[in-house]
């Protein structure tokens, strides 16, 4: 069956401003300690956090595999596909799909 995931495309760019805004932090906690101006670091204004870019991606599954599935409180589908939970977007071909895999009327 084909269904639809969201995919996070931007997620390196995300978690690199974090890791640097962290690492910032920890500069600034540590010039508190020195009393000498001359001996304080020079730390930069925080990054900008970007904005979560978010692409449709199809994946491929069999729905035998899947064991449990559920529309969650966002809205998706909630599923666990080979021991694995994953959300993918709801749809009613999908949701029929699942429906006659588990013989639910």
């Amino acid at each position: 069956m084909i269904v639809q995931i969201r995919v996070l495309v931007n997620s390196d760019e995300i978690k690199d401003a974090k890791s640097k805004n962290d690492y910032y932090a920890k500069l600034r906690e540590e010039n508190k300690n020195i009393k000498h101006k001359d001996a304080r670091k020079l730390v930069p204004e925080d990054l900008e956090i970007p904005a979560d870019e978010i692409k449709l991606s199809e994946m491929l599954i069999d729905a035998q595999d899947v064991l449990r599935a559920r529309v969650n409180e966002l809205g998706n589908i909630s599923i666990v596909h080979l021991g694995q939970e994953t959300q993918i977007v709801y749809s009613d071909e999908v949701w029929n799909q699942l429906k006659e895999r588990f013989n639910v009327k």
